[in-house]
């Protein structure tokens, strides 16, 4: 069983292997296997980037995510800037619907919504959200339909 701080030591070094990650003041500390990441990233995209890299290391109980979102000068965008980046890269995807997704954006916080036949469609509006500049945070309301079929039948 690996230590506490051997744990933040593998955590630190799959951080800092990743290029996107290596301006961010991200902390990591342990605790009986829980790891807590706390600091600043500049975008959503890294907040991710950041619990993926702790997920790949063994040992972990648990990840506390507290990475706040702080956008830089140039990653900042008005609400309806964001709304349409991310309405136009869905009219992009072959896989989505567009025309079953609404997008609402109130202060960089993205709401997803609307109606989709399979959970790769949630999980690839939710990434184009994500990875869309001046997001500081998503809500996915979107239903899968094919897994509320299962529950009725």
């Amino acid at each position: 069983m690996k230590t506490d701080e051997e744990i933040r030591n593998e955590v630190l070094r799959e951080i800092r292997s990743i290029p996107q990650l290596r301006n961010s003041t991200i902390e990591v500390s342990v605790k009986n296997g829980v790891v807590t990441l706390d600091g600043k990233v500049d975008s959503l995209f890294e907040k991710r980037l950041a619990r993926n890299a702790a997920e790949r290391v063994l040992g972990i109980q648990a990840i506390v995510n507290e990475l706040q979102v702080a956008l830089s000068e140039e990653n900042q965008f008005s609400d309806a800037e964001i709304r349409r980046a991310i309405e136009e890269s869905l009219k992009w995807n072959a896989s989505i619907p567009p025309s079953q997704i609404q997008v609402s954006v109130e202060s960089g916080w993205i709401t997803l919504a609307g109606n989709v036949d399979w959970p790769s469609q949630r999980e690839a509006v939710e990434a184009i959200a994500e990875g869309t500049r001046g997001v500081k945070g998503i809500t996915n309301l979107i239903l899968v339909e094919r897994e509320l079929a299962s529950w009725v039948e």
